[in-house]
């Protein structure tokens, strides 16, 4: 017996609901004053889901601002979200109900500047419609 399970992306965004809903933070590390070039932020992702979705499993996207790199241990298999995909500058995460743990990674601040980043993302592996979008977030580095 053969199986296949894939994911397929609802153009535009998905719709809005109470079940699920996803978060993102960054926190720089090491350094108490303005973000510079060179420096390293840890961003997190947290997904919140109800007693509803026990055993759901999902896909977090999350773009960077256009001033940050990630820095991602595409190796690092936990047993609460599988590694990242790095598609055409969006990170991918598998992350399942199940679990109700953080998805945290490094990135590196790359050029000085204001950026934004489009709201994260958390769809439904098995039935897209059901999905989450979290805030857009902006970052700020000055020059070294």
């Amino acid at each position: 017996t053969a199986s296949v399970q894939w994911s397929r992306r609802v153009p535009g965004l998905p719709a809005q609901n109470d079940r699920i809903s996803i978060q993102r933070s960054y926190r720089p590390v090491g350094t108490t004053g303005p973000l510079k070039e060179g420096d390293s932020v840890m961003v997190t992702l947290k997904p919140t889901f109800t007693s509803r979705d026990t055993y759901a499993c999902y896909e977090v996207r999350d773009s960077l601002p256009a001033n940050l790199r990630p820095i991602v241990d595409w190796s690092f298999a936990g047993d609460a979200w599988t590694p990242a995909r790095d598609e055409n500058g969006e990170l991918r995460f598998t992350a399942c109900s199940s679990y109700q743990t953080d998805i945290t990674y490094r990135a590196q601040v790359v050029v000085p500047g204001t950026y934004t980043a489009p709201a994260p993302i958390m769809q439904n592996l098995d039935t897209p419609s059901l999905a989450a979008i979290g805030n857009e977030g902006s970052l700020t580095a000055v020059p070294r």
